[in-house]
């Protein structure tokens, strides 16, 4: 049996392993493009470039339409209200959006350093769960 083991193990290290094929429809979504980030974004955590285009676009859309509806309709304090709302909640997914996009920096220079060799400054929270 060991010869019968050798023959197939050297047959093993010689054949050539096929590679497997590439997925068709994963070609079509390397571009930068707002609909494939948005997509993209259902499989990977956090936020990318095509989440935040699309935020942006609805967010200019709904300022767009409360303006339509208060020319249309005409000064009402429920549509200046709304509009109010609008403003605020962009502004704030925006701050949010730049909050996130520090933060993810500074944890993947800190992996940098660790991986460098670097000493990494570990804050309170980091020492108490210690």
């Amino acid at each position: 049996m060991s010869e019968e083991a050798d023959t197939v193990a050297a047959t093993a290290t010689t054949t050539p392993v096929a590679a497997e094929p590439k997925e068709h429809w994963s070609d079509s979504w390397d571009d930068d493009s707002m609909f494939s980030g948005v997509i993209k974004s259902i499989f990977k955590p956090g936020i990318n470039k095509g989440v935040v285009k699309a935020l942006g676009a609805i967010f200019v859309l709904l300022i767009l339409s409360n303006v339509f509806i208060m020319v249309s309709i005409g000064f009402n304090i429920h549509f200046l209200v709304m509009f109010a709302l609008t403003l605020a909640l962009g502004a704030s997914m925006v701050w949010y959006i730049n909050v996130l996009t520090e933060a993810t920096e500074e944890a993947e220079q800190a992996k940098r350093k660790a991986k460098e060799g670097e000493t990494v400054v570990k804050t309170e929270e980091d020492k108490k769960n210690e």
